[in-house]
Parts: C-alpha cells; structure tokens; sequence
C-alpha cells in the first residue's frame, strides 16, 4: 500500500511538471526561462524535455496544463498559480485511487 503523500510525490507532481515544461517549450520558451519560471533547474526542465524525467500521466489533463501555461504567461500571481497546480494535483489523486 501506498499512502496518497507518496503517489503525489512520485507520479503526481512530476507528471505535472513534465506535462507544464512540455507546453511552455511548444510554446517558445527556453530552457532556462522555464526553469526560472517553475522553479526547477534547468537539467530537470532538460530531463523532462527529453522525457527521461516525469512519468506521462494515464489522465487526460491538457487543458488544465494549457489554463496553467496561459496564467504564467499573463504573469498571474503566483497564489493563482498554485492554487491551480493544487486543484490538478487533487483531482488526480482521486482519479489515481
């Protein structure tokens, strides 16, 4: 048995990340923009890039991503932003159980 903490932690937040890294990089931003933008290094964004990190989520949550991509992109504050990426995340975990 998994407790929830740890499928967040393991499945969740990093098929997010790779998820939002994926559609800020379609959409023209490099590397380390994104990196600064969500707060990783930039040999993770590369990772996720390169799919070598993150694992791709069963759920269909583009829309969520592309509604997360829009908000970093008009600069919304970072409240709204992680308020979204904790509903995502929520809505997930009750799909994974």
């Amino acid at each position: 048995m998994k407790p929830p903490c740890e499928i967040v932690v393991k499945e969740i937040l990093p098929s997010i990340r790779r998820e939002l890294v994926l559609e800020l990089h379609k959409r023209g931003y490099n590397q380390v923009t994104i990196a600064n933008l969500l707060g990783l290094t930039k040999s993770a964004v590369n990772q996720y890039i390169k799919n070598i990190r993150g694992i791709k989520y069963k759920g269909n949550f583009k829309n969520s991503i592309k509604q997360m991509a829009d908000q970093i992109e008009k600069r919304d504050k970072k409240d709204q932003l992680i308020n979204s990426f904790c509903n995502l995340c929520s809505n997930l975990k009750r799909c994974k159980k």
